[in-house]
């Protein structure tokens, strides 16, 4: 290090040394800005930027299937499906299925629910990741089956990290199979996706092969997703024209099943992280706001104090020190409070990020790797060296006089600041103004759209309910075996004290994929593939009064809708609305596998999110199709229901000891974790925004208060010709009031133009609303006046006699 550095390093420490107070507030304003920055950019950085751990993972791409129109939305491939398209394409080295799903494991401790996936043996060859212990599985495994693989964490687990776990015999789902291999820690797949490109949160355990022939089932049954490796030639684009070439030749081959069905191809990085992208993007942005504002106060003080410090660097200039030399001086100081800053921001990011995994939703996939390493901290020094250069970089050049005559021309009556510095120190008290209220009217926008959210009815009544998840074993083969326990398990848990109502369903409003599938209506002619489709749940006759949901025709299913019965079915207002042209639909007939009369409608319930508007739904009963062997149980209490939870698990295992009772939640957490996205943004925008709006008060406060001791002495010639307290309290305020109404009005501008690219996190209010933006603006004033008021106080306090003698 040069000796010239080393000198004006010691020399900045001992002037930042004689300054305590306002080396503190400078530092720790600093660390405020730089340590939120931080904060976020770890999250964003191990979210966003941070690649998957899969070989070369920019080349994976997700290929759906898309429905005909007017459906015209993705879709899973259907396995033959699959298999055509890989042999056929030109665009992938090699195409993978995967289908997620739970599994239960039978360890010593009991059954444990495990989720994994069912995969093809070339998975792994296309992630690039192998078993760290063990083998993959081999081709003709696909058919076969009977073995699995475990995850790192399951194998530390329940296993105890035994390294003779290759070829140990378990039960999962009640059938033998063989531990073949161990996959590396933290490998995690299926990535969190589903179709509309909403994160689902699931910590993947064990994989096992499809165990069929997938040339067997048919190709319209969509179920599988589909992962590839595109070739070094390929781009999604052409992948997509590919694929989309293929489905038409399948369309003209399999018209029953694939007639105008197409095809689409989206990077694995934009399927996984399409939704979060722009959240996690404007809160980058509102902290990098945050930190222009912390470099605008910075700037200000140390203006200030470089006005009193000019007549320093006029002497030291006239003694003989270059302009080189003393801005390297300055510049050296300003670097020093940046790196403390940058410090001090490290503690605060630790804390903060910790406190922002808390916080963040569920649905954040990655949020273990979370965390301050070493890119972050690279990050924060490199933010704090351009801080310096931005806060420190104007105060040096205008505390640099050319020389002393320069100095006493113009500030040697006062002391204080020539207008040409007055005016720079009201220009950055402008911009803070300006982006604060930018801030405002993003954290407002985004906070009056959840409260918008959270008034939104979910079409059932979350007070005093309850979900549990029941899973059979796989052994449970029969439709009949299947039937009569599920119906005996309600039978028991109705029977609790307390318990109002108890049912099944297959899945939960606002918790599941949307299963959407063509709407058949028995004497009307055939509707084209796709334009006629409704989600469809099984449930057992006491789902509707335990989740709340309102009889509005006909009736609810019954303990009357028996195998041997009518097939029947419930729809919902939605479904009556579009499809029935304001006929009765009670009594007609849906065809559903097969025709199914229509005994009841029931109210709209929101199944994909309380944005989405309600869509089309249709319930069969359970105990006419009993096909799946997981369900969700709801109660509805009078009392505490998850008090209840330990006697439903209790009749469960007296039933069988091996049907796990898991997944439980009361229906109020599933209606808060489907609004805890829009949460977390308007939350952290809106702590931002105040942190921003602290900053901006301050920062009125510091140049009010100079400019107001500056005018000391002409505020004394007032008074002592006249004036009033009124008239310098009133001086002093409009000062502070015209620079918060200049910035108020650049921010609207800037609010105007940038709150458009908040349009996808919004629901219910406009990106330029007026009532936000005429409150913020409101606001932002009165903290302005509140800001302005103590300076303009001890204005009005002035004894003239002492003004005049003011130097």
């Amino acid at each position: 290090m040069p000796t010239d550095l080393i000198r004006e390093i010691r020399v900045a420490a001992r002037v930042i040394w004689k300054s305590p107070g306002f080396a503190t507030v400078v530092i720790l304003t600093l660390a405020l800005g730089i340590g939120a920055n931080s904060a976020i950019f770890g999250v964003v950085n191990a979210v966003l930027l941070r690649p998957f751990p899969f070989h070369d993972p920019d080349r994976l791409a997700v290929a759906w299937e898309v429905m005909p129109p007017p459906g015209d939305g993705p879709m899973f491939l259907s396995p033959p499906n699959y298999l055509d398209v890989s042999e056929q394409n030109h665009s992938f080295e090699r195409l993978s299925a995967f289908a997620p799903g739970p599994y239960l494991l039978a360890t010593d401790d009991g059954t444990v629910r495990l989720d994994g996936a069912r995969i093809t043996s070339n998975i792994f060859e296309t992630l690039g990741v192998g078993p760290v212990l063990g083998r993959p599985f081999r081709p003709e495994e696909d058919v076969t089956g009977r073995v699995a693989i475990v995850s790192d964490r399951l194998w530390r687990g329940p296993f105890g990290g035994d390294p003779a776990i290759v070829g140990r015999s378990v039960m999962i789902d009640g059938v033998a199979a063989e531990i073949v291999g161990v996959m590396p820690p933290g490998f995690n797949f299926p990535p969190p996706i589903d179709l509309e490109g909403n994160t689902i949160p699931r910590q993947n355990d064990i994989w096992v092969p499809f165990a069929t022939n997938l040339r067997d089932i048919s190709r319209s049954a969509h179920f599988v997703t589909v992962l590839g490796r595109l070739r070094p030639d390929a781009s999604v684009t052409s992948a997509t024209s590919d694929l989309q070439s293929i489905a038409a030749n399948l369309g003209r081959m399999y018209p029953e099943s694939n007639e105008n069905w197409s095809a689409r191809v989206v990077s694995m990085n934009d399927v996984v992280l399409g939704n979060l992208r722009p959240a996690l993007l404007v809160l980058l942005a509102a902290v990098g706001v945050v930190l222009l504002i912390a470099c605008v106060n910075v700037a200000n003080l140390l203006l200030s104090r470089a006005t009193g410090r000019q007549k320093e660097f006029a002497i030291r200039a006239a003694l003989g020190a270059g302009q080189r030399r003393l801005l390297r001086q300055a510049v050296v100081e300003s670097q020093i409070f940046a790196l403390l800053g940058a410090l001090a921001g490290l503690a605060l990011a630790w804390a903060g990020t910790r406190a922002l995994v808390r916080a963040a939703p569920a649905n954040v996939p990655r949020l273990g790797e979370v965390g301050i390493d070493l890119t972050v901290v690279g990050f924060t020094l490199g933010v704090a060296v351009l801080t310096g250069l931005v806060f420190g970089l104007v105060p040096a050049l205008r505390a640099l006089a050319p020389d002393l005559t320069q100095w006493l021309r113009e500030g040697a009556r006062t002391g204080g600041a020539g207008a040409s510095q007055a005016g720079l120190r009201d220009a950055l008290v402008v911009v803070e103004v300006a982006l604060s209220l930018l801030l405002l009217v993003g954290a407002g926008l985004l906070f009056r759209s959840f409260l918008t959210l959270r008034g939104i009815d979910p079409g059932f009544r979350a007070g005093q309910g309850l979900t549990l998840r029941i899973s059979l074993p796989r052994t449970y083969t029969e439709s009949a075996t299947r039937y009569a326990t599920f119906r005996e398990i309600e039978d028991r848990v109705r029977g609790l004290p307390g318990v109002e109502a108890a049912g099944f369903s297959m899945d939960m409003p606002l918790a599941s994929d949307y299963q959407g599938t063509e709407m058949q209506i028995e004497g009307d002619p055939p509707s084209p593939a796709g334009s006629r489709l409704a989600n469809f749940s099984y449930v057992t006759p006491g789902y509707f009064a335990a989740m709340g949901i309102p009889v509005r025709a006909g009736r609810a299913l019954g303990d009357e809708d028996l195998p041997e019965a009518e097939p029947t079915i419930v729809i919902n207002e939605a479904a009556g609305r579009l499809y029935f042209s304001g006929q009765d639909p009670i009594g007609r007939r849906i065809v559903f596998g097969v025709p199914r009369r229509i005994v009841g409608v029931v109210g709209d319930v929101r199944l994909e999110s309380l944005s989405a508007d309600a869509l089309p739904a249709m319930y069969v009963p359970y105990y006419q199709s009993p096909n799946s062997r997981s369900l969700s149980l709801v109660l509805r209490t009078r009392t505490d229901a998850l008090a209840l939870v330990d006697e439903v698990r209790a009749r469960v295992r007296a039933i069988d000891p091996g049907i796990p009772v898991h997944d439980v939640r009361p229906l109020e957490q599933i209606v808060r974790e489907s609004l805890a996205a829009p949460r977390f943004s308007s939350m952290m925008l809106l702590a931002f925004s105040l942190a921003a709006l602290l900053l901006a008060a301050v920062g009125i406060y510091g140049v009010i208060s100079y400019s107001s001791a500056m005018r000391t002495r002409e505020i004394g010639v007032r008074m002592a010709l006249g004036a009033r307290p009124i008239d310098a309290l009133r001086l002093v305020i409009g000062h502070a009031m015209r620079l918060a109404g200049l910035g108020v009005a650049l921010g609207i501008i800037a609010a105007l133009v940038l709150t458009r690219y908040l349009r996808s996190l919004l629901f219910g209010v406009g990106a330029t609303d007026p009532a936000v933006l005429a409150g913020t603006a409101v606001f932002l004033m009165v903290v302005a006046a509140a800001a302005g008021w103590l300076p303009a106080w001890r204005a009005s306090r002035v004894d003239p006699l002492n003004a005049l003698r003011y130097e």
